[in-house]
């Protein structure tokens, strides 16, 4: 059970959603989904409406670029707040106009209104920190038309490194950092998405002149390896940009452990079933589990609690067939199985014959048997229920007869009556009267 909290309503999450929907989280086991693989090797999970491909990933490049420009934005906007020098004309390190007008190509900004309230560097801080989400990802979804977003996310990380590292040096590198800005500003705006991460950090270099602001360590040959394999494996595998398959737990270990080194560059990422429910999902962890344990000639106890609870009604009544049929799919020839279930599906009890079945606290006549018996008979005797239908509508018909009985029927009832859904108690009802 988990507690949450949304702008709208408080809430609790009760259900199994989190275990399905976060598979590369490290508090859902890797070793289950291995066994989840090796299932789907072995057999045909399509007849519970699973798919050829098991496993989507889910990566939104777009985001994290939109995540990437914002984190630069805010960290341009702390430097410049707190540096203690401002744009002096007469010394010409930098014009404003000019950055002004890049900034309204590229962020919409008014930049008439500035000039003619004047400039300096807060107002310039103010206007970085201003641009909303929705600006971001329609910049980021241009660039990305101009440029694979692998380099588009490494060259943006240089310019992140770069300008972090402004926090520490003072004023001594002033006119640098507005240079650095302007650049930075024209390769979002497209003007210079030619550069790339190693000319960005060139530039910088050439602009400092001594080697005393060292900020940038390059992704090395290795890493830039492994990302450039993602990046192929992604978009060898995408039917659509930003969701591409995973056939294998290889496929699967391996993205994750990329997209988990490198979460500086991918936060947006998510790895899932295709599209599975709680009741596949049951099933697949199932049959996933006993599979593994056939690894042998050895004779097999399987004890199984409710499997069939998250199971549709449709696929309780099918539940004992399949798992029969699969574990004589998997068992060799001479291998002896047990099988120890419980249950509080009709469904299940129907499938048994009475030696097999063990009901807690009850005693049945000789001779009584809930194997093939319809659900009535099976709820009534099976599970000792005193009623067949839901108390609330139950005690609705009480009221209904009890209402007629001293009042005669009237809009009220005969409207309650005709939401009955057994048409034999509805007729009942319908002819009753006071006497």
């Amino acid at each position: 059970m988990k507690f949450k909290n949304t702008k709208s309503f408080k809430y609790y999450d009760c259900s199994n959603q989190k275990n399905i929907n976060k598979m590369a989280r490290k508090d859902f086991s890797n070793g289950q989904i291995n066994l989840c693989f090796n299932l789907f090797k072995k057999y045909n999970m399509t007849r519970y409406g699973m798919k050829d491909v098991p496993m989507k990933g889910r990566f939104y490049p777009q985001d994290d670029i939109a995540k990437k420009i914002n984190k630069i934005n805010n960290n341009i906007s702390n430097y410049l707040e707190i540096t203690r020098v401002d744009y002096d004309k007469d010394k010409g390190e930098f014009d404003y106009i000019l950055l002004l007008n890049e900034l309204e190509e590229c962020f919409g900004i008014d930049k008439y209104n500035i000039i003619d309230n004047g400039i300096n560097n807060k107002v310039l801080a103010s206007l970085f920190l201003s641009v909303k989400n929705d600006k971001l990802k329609n910049i980021s979804e241009k660039i990305i038309l101009k440029k694979d977003y692998l380099d588009v996310l490494l060259d943006l990380d240089a310019f992140y490194s770069i300008f972090i590292s402004f926090s520490n040096s003072n004023d001594k590198h002033y006119s640098v950092f507005f240079r650095m800005i302007e650049n930075y500003v024209r390769y979002i705006n497209t003007d210079y998405i030619n550069l790339d991460r190693f000319m960005i950090i060139d530039k910088f270099y050439d602009m400092i002149k001594i080697d005393d602001l060292n900020i940038y360590e390059a992704v090395n040959d290795n890493d830039l390896y492994e990302l450039t394999q993602a990046y192929y494996f992604i978009n060898k595998n995408s039917e659509s940009r930003g969701e591409f398959n995973i056939s294998s737990y290889q496929e699967f270990i391996g993205i994750q452990e990329v997209f988990t080194k490198f979460s500086n560059l991918f936060s947006s990422f998510d790895i899932k079933w295709n599209g599975i429910s709680s009741g596949q999902y049951s099933m697949l962890t199932l049959f996933s589990r006993i599979n593994s344990e056939f690894n042998s000639n050895n004779d097999v106890i399987i004890i199984i609690d409710e499997g069939e609870v998250n199971l549709h009604p449709e696929w309780q009544r099918t539940y004992i067939s399949d798992l029969i049929d699969f574990i004589m799919s998997i068992k060799e020839e001479k291998q002896q199985v047990k099988l120890i279930l419980t249950s509080h599906s009709p469904f299940v009890l129907s499938d048994l014959p009475m030696p097999s079945i063990n009901i807690v606290g009850s005693d049945f006549e000789d001779g009584t048997s809930l194997f093939g018996a319809n659900i009535y008979d099976i709820y009534n005797k099976g599970f000792m229920l005193e009623k067949t239908v839901g108390q609330f509508s139950y005690g609705k018909i009480e009221e209904i007869i009890k209402s007629i009985k001293n009042n005669g029927h009237n809009p009220e009832t005969d409207k309650l009556i005709s939401l009955i859904g057994d048409k034999f108690i509805k007729d009942i009802l319908s002819n009753l009267d006071s006497d």
